[in-house]
């Protein structure tokens, strides 16, 4: 737009003088007024040169003439020293467009360690942490509307734990993959960039492996010495048991695509938008934003001081760093539950048994029954016991009646007659059957001991290794003495 002319801007009415981009509001030229100066400018015809002062001076088409004759030569007189003498300096808003100062901001010192990186430094365009907000908030929204339609296709074709699983990571693909496509394309538009890098790369990926493992190791040591027992991510413990390809794309989503797409999202793109009103603005709204972009809403806290961990180490060695740090975090939480599985047994005391169950199983509080725990994938175990007045009942005539349909179970539960059968554990015969309930598959299991009828309750959810543990729970029984 060099050289193009003076025009005023549609949207704050100011005067701009050879500028593409208005100096007040930053709107551009619109397209027919740019085309009609560039046809004045065509308009020049000649140039010639003051061969006094040297400085160049312009002329238009008009009907021909001479050049006028250059005027003597003579140097500028000194002011004087009297303030009268002086010609008056206006103040800058009274200044002519082109002779308006651009106000430009002091580089901060994260801007002079970029600059000192080689990293670019480009400030956003005015109003770019407005429309960053918005594209953040549309985010979210989608993320929620996302989670209600893999709800509600879970409840339709009531999907088990693995099967939700696999539902989850293939939307979660698609979801990462297009939000970081948008926000690159929002970051373009808006002259937002991401620092990539502060510093060495090794550095910076040493530093953000490092801060995030041991996070992760604080975490749970933390919050295994609070509870008693290893505390695992349920959706990192359901990908530790899959099978391999579905372990690799699992471990590719938490620990890869979807720390890549949040970090850049959140750092590069809406921590930048907000950067130049100082790194306290930048962090918490970029971390408040973290926090309620993961929906769990009674972990709040929680996420928005992991964001702000996350946006410290970015400002400090760049996009890389926080992006190595947040996947070795989320990788971090696949280990602790690999290990968790594998840990020594646990004994618990129960109706008079000894229940042997993996490390991998806790137990929890319980209104109704005697012991409840939870397991892997989400599997839940209860058990429950009752007293026969009449004494012990003989199980094998319960499973043929059960066999033969002329039994049912309490409460409209439905069973597969097929399953019903008696297996032999180190305290007696159990009787086990598989029953649908609530549209979920359910396994249970009857055991007499003394006066006693011992009811184990097991939901899977799906998971393989947990229905493992129940098979291996019931082989492994002894006798402990009535509580």
């Amino acid at each position: 737009m060099a050289g193009s002319g003076v025009w005023r801007c549609r949207k704050c009415r100011f005067l701009n003088l050879d500028v593409a981009t208005c100096q007040k509001c930053g709107a551009d030229i619109s397209p027919k007024l740019a085309k009609a100066l560039e046809e004045q400018q065509a308009t020049v015809r000649f140039r010639w040169q003051d061969e006094h002062t040297g400085g160049y001076q312009e002329t238009y088409s008009a009907p021909s003439h001479e050049a006028p004759p250059a005027a003597p030569f003579s140097p500028p007189t000194p002011l004087s020293s009297s303030p009268t003498s002086r010609p008056p300096t206006l103040p800058p808003n009274e200044l002519p467009p082109w002779e308006q100062p651009i106000p430009r901001a002091a580089p901060s010192e994260a801007d002079q360690e970029a600059a000192a990186a080689g990293t670019p430094v480009r400030p956003p365009r005015p109003g770019a942490g407005r429309r960053a907000v918005r594209t953040v908030v549309g985010i979210i929204v989608a993320n929620v509307v996302l989670q209600v339609v893999m709800a509600q296709m879970a409840a339709d074709r009531h999907l088990d734990a693995s099967g939700i699983l696999k539902v989850n990571l293939g939307f979660s693909v698609a979801f990462f993959g297009g939000m970081a496509i948008l926000v690159a394309l929002r970051g373009y538009e808006l002259d937002i960039s991401a620092r990539w890098l502060v510093g060495p790369v090794a550095r910076a990926v040493v530093t953000g492996l490092v801060i995030g493992a041991a996070a992760a190791a604080v975490l749970a040591t933390v919050l295994a010495l609070s509870v008693g027992h290893m505390v695992t991510d349920p959706f990192a413990a359901l990908i530790s048991e899959q099978t391999f390809g579905r372990f690799a794309l699992g471990v590719f989503v938490l620990a890869v695509l979807g720390p890549f797409a949040e970090e850049f999202v959140f750092r590069g793109f809406l921590l930048e938008a907000f950067r130049r009103r100082g790194r306290t603005v930048a962090l918490f709204a970029s971390a408040l934003a973290f926090g309620l972009a993961h929906l769990r809403f009674g972990q709040l806290w929680y996420f928005t001081l992991l964001g702000i961990a996350l946006g410290g180490i970015y400002l400090k060695r760049g996009l890389l760093a926080s992006w190595c740090a947040h996947g070795a975090f989320n990788g971090s939480l696949v280990l602790v539950a690999i290990i968790a599985s594998h840990g020594s047994p646990v004994t618990y005391h129960v109706d008079g048994l000894a229940l042997r169950l993996p490390a991998a199983w806790h137990e929890v509080a319980v209104a109704k029954g005697d012991f409840a725990a939870f397991g892997p994938g989400a599997a839940q175990l209860s058990v429950a016991h009752f007293n026969l007045p009449s004494g012990p009942i003989d199980l094998s005539r319960v499973a043929a009646a059960l066999q033969s349909g002329a039994a049912q179970l309490p409460g409209g539960v439905a069973f597969d007659p097929s399953t019903v059968q008696l297996v032999k554990t180190p305290v007696g015969s159990a009787l086990r059957l598989r029953v649908t309930l609530y549209n979920h598959p359910d396994d249970g299991a009857l055991l007499v001991v003394g006066s006693r009828l011992i009811v184990f309750d097991f939901l899977g959810n799906g998971s393989a290794r947990a229905r493992q543990d129940f098979d291996g729970a019931l082989q492994d029984l002894r006798l402990a003495g009535l509580p």
